[in-house]
């Protein structure tokens, strides 16, 4: 009896990214560091990518940026499992912050 089996080539298979969920931003947006020398390739932006953690929860996430090394992965938090509860919800803030418009003081 013969078996065939496909072998995926690396680059399509799927990725899977260590994350520290307490680390949860506004907006659930969580930014993983990128380990070139070992892991999977990069995640392109827009792409899924499932998030896990060393306790054994996870989750779906999409690829929002990518930059010097750091993912900035949008959550779907619809796709939690795990032993622990998914991280509590993040407002955004639609005013204030850093993005906020910097208004020039009056001149004198």
């Amino acid at each position: 009896m013969s078996v065939l089996m496909r072998v995926f080539p690396f680059d399509e298979r799927e990725i899977v990214l260590r994350a520290d969920f307490s680390r949860v931003e506004e907006g659930d947006v969580l930014s993983v560091p990128m380990r070139d020398e070992f892991g999977p390739r990069p995640p392109k932006r827009g792409e899924a990518v499932y998030l896990l953690d060393g306790n054994g929860n996870g989750c779906v996430a999409l690829c929002g940026k990518l930059r010097d090394g750091v993912a900035r992965m949008m959550l779907v938090l619809d796709t939690w499992t795990g032993p622990d509860d998914p991280p509590g919800r993040r407002r955004v803030r639609t005013q204030g912050g850093v993005h906020q418009t910097v208004s020039a003081l009056p001149r004198r």
